[in-house]
């Protein structure tokens, strides 16, 4: 459709052109030129920026990932003792303690039986050789 304002065709750029001078009209046709490419170039610019910020947020997101695969552990075996403690404790209320205990002992004892090593236990233990 000519002239609808979505696509520029000869007739609509004659129609827009209306009413101006011959000096507007060349000012106007150097100008769109380069005012397209200077958008261009303000576009790839912030792209460019975009795409920076993007990779500083993934290297932000692998710190913390290496961060949390240290600390982690620690927390997670900290709430499972507390959970545990809590659950022995309203169970066997007064033996909760001895209980406690031996849970840990028996949870020792199966680990060593079942020959799953830890590299940096084994080697403080001198079992590495």
């Amino acid at each position: 459709m000519p002239g609808s304002g979505d696509e520029y065709t000869g007739q609509s750029i004659v129609d827009d052109a209306d009413g101006t001078s011959p000096t507007e009209a060349v000012q106007q046709l150097i100008s769109a030129p380069l005012l397209a490419v200077a958008g261009g170039l303000s576009f790839l610019i912030g792209s460019a920026f975009e795409s920076l910020a993007d990779i500083g947020r993934v290297f932000d997101a692998a710190w913390s990932f290496m961060g949390s695969l240290l600390t982690s552990p620690e927390i997670i075996l900290e709430i499972t003792a507390e959970a545990t403690g809590l659950s022995i404790a309203e169970q066997f209320g007064t033996f909760a303690w001895p209980v406690g205990v031996g849970m840990i002992m028996l949870g020792f004892f199966l680990w060593e039986q079942s020959g799953i090593g830890l590299p940096i236990v084994d080697q403080l233990w001198g079992r590495g050789d």
